[in-house]
């Protein structure tokens, strides 16, 4: 919560990261060189008096800046409740029959916001496991939302009571099904304490030898951790061509088109598939900077040689400070990216 004028108002996750992203923004010291000794100053405070001077000049938070923040936060903060009501109105509109007709409310809304998910949703309803649960625990919603279908839901029902964490873990990604399932049956079934080892990073195959029970080593499978990183590239994979559709990059021509406009380093050397590819890693590091950490636009020379050197974007220590952030600025309009504070 907030106090401003004495009047209290209610900020969600969102928009105090907001809050506290802008004062970091408009706090920080800029980093700039002094005409007169030539050195740069970050937060510490210089000894040149001209270098001090520049540094008292520097931009900070005023409270009239917040007072501006805290109006949009309170605008959009009632915009968004006068949309979720609407939204819940229509629901419980489209829910209603169902409600009428003897379907737990859970349930009804769970078809009214995805009626893609019938199938499962009446399945589920259907089946007798799910009712010694209560409909707000995690393993039922996780089959209303569509996480998991009810089959699966089924599946970790019968194991959740010897391995609740594995249950839990498969349900919040932290481990596939599939690996779950050749787990126990190559004889970690009922072995809770070696689940819960293989769970943190254990190589199952030394688990079981430190355990001292047998398992089929023709299906057990390898550390989760592997399976999770297979997981995660394969998405990241997909991710790259669905967001990278909408450069309209077709051809080889347009791809090396491109290539040079982001300043690729050592495009002119590299087959066609292995640009492609770098191009991807730079789109995926620049998108990971701006809009996934909504880290601002990199202000020392350290913090943009990173940038550009994660990205496999061509540096040179002789370009200047503000040269080298319109380069970031220049590939970021290329890659048509929604970044902040550029």
């Amino acid at each position: 919560m907030v106090n401003n004028m004495n009047k209290i108002i209610r900020i969600d996750e969102d928009d105090l990261r907001g809050l506290l992203k802008e004062i970091t923004i408009k706090s920080r010291h800029q980093t700039r060189g002094c005409n007169n000794c030539n050195h740069q100053h970050n937060n510490a405070r210089p000894s040149c008096h001209w270098c001090q001077r520049t540094f008292n000049h520097t931009n900070k938070l005023k409270k009239t800046d917040i007072g501006k923040f805290i109006a949009k936060i309170q605008n959009d903060s009632a915009e968004r409740t006068k949309l979720a009501s609407k939204k819940y109105s229509t629901l419980e509109e489209i829910a209603k029959p169902y409600i009428e007709m003897g379907l737990a409310e859970s349930f009804a809304f769970a078809l009214a916001e995805k009626p893609a998910l019938k199938k499962d949703i009446m399945a589920l309803w259907f089946s007798k496991w799910w009712q010694q649960y209560d409909a707000t625990d995690i393993l039922i919603c996780s089959v209303l939302d569509g996480t998991i279908t009810e089959d699966e839901g089924k599946w970790l029902n019968s194991v959740r009571s010897d391995h609740d964490d594995l249950a839990i873990a498969c349900i919040k990604g932290k481990c596939t099904i599939e690996w779950a399932e050749a787990l126990l049956n190559s004889g970690f079934n009922g072995q809770a304490k070696a689940v819960t080892a293989c769970l943190a990073g254990g190589m199952p195959d030394v688990i079981a030898q430190i355990g001292g029970f047998d398992v089929d080593e023709s299906i057990i499978p390898p550390p989760v951790k592997e399976v999770i990183l297979k997981k995660k590239r394969k998405q990241s994979e997909n991710h790259d061509s669905e967001n990278l559709s909408h450069l309209g990059l077709k051809s080889s021509q347009h791809w090396k088109e491109y290539a040079g406009k982001i300043n690729l380093t050592g495009r002119s050397n590299m087959r066609i598939e292995i640009l492609i590819e770098n191009i991807k890693k730079a789109y995926n590091v620049f998108e990971t900077h701006f809009v996934e950490e909504e880290l601002p636009l990199p202000i020392t020379k350290n913090e943009q040689t990173d940038l550009l050197e994660k990205a496999g974007l061509k540096s040179s220590n002789g370009w200047s400070l503000e040269f080298r952030k319109n380069m970031i600025r220049q590939t970021v309009m290329a890659f048509q990216i929604d970044a902040t504070d550029i």
